[in-house]
């Protein structure tokens, strides 16, 4: 009896052994499994991290599949010449995949500089500013299509395009046309935004405790734990943290970071 119970619990010691060990097998097999940094996305994503550094994910079709499956190295190439270029490993490329003739890409930055300047676009990370939203939105004006005259040569204009362009001819003659326009004050453009509803709000409403990014590019900018309030005409918000950019003029992102 004795040896009977001995042998059961030999046995039941081997079983806890092998199922300790198999519990250790597929902790190991968790942690090894690589991070999907491209997941499901179909089209170039920048998401800023409020701790600075930034994750991108190109999306790119290639001319074909032979171009597509050997661009890892190209993507890999340009990442090692701007580190090594900056002297500190400033980027990184996190994973690459390809599918037939689209290649992805995930790349690390960090920090909005290296983004900047390996991407060469411009963009700014930094606190909301007013005359900063401003001065952006008339740098965008169109420009005017009214002929100025105060530069002309007095003889070089008829009375008649002075009339049709509703400026006394007289005037015009006497140099007080000059003067007044060289008198009158800039016009000043104030930056407008929509939220999510289309509500308009302008810059001088804006709460000063905001965050304020710009870029040029064309693509969807996801904030990391953030808000998303407001944005210009160069923009749509998708989502509480998410703006879709067009990249034909400079948007304009008002947001937070809840740290």
């Amino acid at each position: 009896m004795a040896m009977k119970q001995k042998k059961w619990g030999i046995l039941l010691c081997l079983v806890l052994v092998l199922a300790l060990a198999g519990c250790g097998k597929k902790k190991t097999k968790i942690e090894s499994e690589e991070t999907d940094y491209i997941g499901n996305v179909t089209e170039n994503t920048l998401t800023l991290h409020p701790d600075g550094t930034l994750d991108q994910v190109i999306c790119e079709e290639l001319k074909d599949t032979d171009v597509a499956a050997g661009a890892e190295e190209y993507v890999k190439g340009e990442i090692d010449a701007y580190n090594a270029k900056m002297g500190v490993n400033k980027i990184s490329l996190l994973q690459y995949s390809a599918e037939g003739t689209k290649g992805k890409a995930a790349i690390r930055y960090s920090d909005m500089e290296s983004y900047r300047s390996f991407n060469l676009i411009n963009v700014e990370l930094q606190d909301f500013d007013k005359d900063k939203a401003d001065a952006l939105t008339q740098q965008m004006q169109p420009p005017t299509e009214e002929r100025d005259f105060s530069d002309d040569d007095l003889a070089s204009v008829s009375d008649a395009e002075l009339i049709e362009a509703g400026i006394d001819p007289e005037e015009f003659r006497s140099g007080k046309y000059k003067e007044e326009k060289e008198s009158e004050e800039p016009e000043v453009v104030t930056a407008t935004f929509t939220d999510a509803s289309g509500t308009l709000v302008k810059s001088a409403d804006v709460p000063a405790d905001r965050m304020m990014l710009f870029i040029d590019e064309e693509t969807t900018l996801v904030f990391d734990t953030g808000v998303v309030y407001y944005t210009n005409g160069h923009g749509t918000i998708q989502g509480s943290n998410k703006v879709k950019t067009d990249g034909k003029g400079t948007c304009i992102v008002i947001f937070v970071f809840n740290y």
